[in-house]
């Protein structure tokens, strides 16, 4: 019996967005509302009689999305040796981690 390691399991959870899968489904359907909410915090926050009002919701909302990116971006870069360009467990992952859509997430995470 052919037996899947635990890093590919999750590369095919984090990559195959279209996947019908229970865990894919609700992997995606998690990061595309929290991407929305999180895109929302940024307009709502401009207006400064909103942000006085709710600003303990925002900051719990923003740490909330904060970990949640960080975990993801941290999975994604532990899991891209599953691809075969980015195969070389240090090569690779630097390769990767200097692609534009990993640059674009990770100035997304930090503050």
């Amino acid at each position: 019996k052919h037996h899947t390691s635990f890093k590919r399991k999750l590369f095919l959870v984090l990559d195959d967005h279209k996947s019908r899968k229970p865990l894919n489904r609700l992997f995606h359907g998690l990061l595309f509302t929290l991407i929305i909410i999180s895109s929302l915090l940024l307009i709502i926050e401009s207006v400064s009689s909103v942000s006085k009002a709710f600003s303990i919701y925002f900051y719990f909302l923003e740490i909330l999305t904060m970990v949640f990116f960080s975990v993801e971006y941290l999975m994604r870069v532990y899991t891209c040796t599953e691809l075969s360009s980015y195969h070389h467990p240090v090569i690779g992952r630097l390769r990767y981690v200097f692609t534009p859509l990993m640059l674009i997430d990770i100035l997304s995470i930090i503050p």
